[in-house]
């Protein structure tokens, strides 16, 4: 493999994980803003995981849990299924969301309603 073919696939790649981010902030934005907290907290680094632990979890200091190593993928995909089932999501479109972030799009702008542990905020 050359070094063009090398730079092809990094930034196919770098591409991809971008798209992959953007569609996810914007995602849970849109979910915060529905969970009656502010949007924009969902581009802010750690401060967006504090937020959606809070949301599905009732407290913030799940959040530590994606300081621990494997710990924090099981986490990640927990917090993302709670996330949608909260969200009147169905348990496959939930377990979708886990493996493929923009089904996340579904319950942000569809008209589904927060109904999880954090709703008197």
């Amino acid at each position: 493999m050359n070094n063009m073919e090398q730079f092809a696939n990094s930034s196919s790649n770098t591409a991809l994980f971008a798209g992959i981010g953007i569609i996810t902030a914007i995602a849970w934005w849109k979910l915060f803003s529905k969970a009656r907290y502010a949007g924009i907290l969902a581009i802010i680094p750690v401060v967006n995981l504090a937020v959606a632990s809070k949301i599905v979890f009732d407290s913030y200091w799940y959040t530590l849990l994606f300081a621990v190593p494997v710990v924090n993928v099981v986490y990640a995909a927990v917090l993302n299924y709670k996330m949608m089932k909260y969200f009147e999501c169905s348990t496959l479109l939930a377990v979708l969301a886990i493996f493929f972030p923009f089904f996340l799009l579904f319950p942000a702008f569809g008209s589904n309603e927060y109904h999880g542990p954090a709703m008197n905020v």
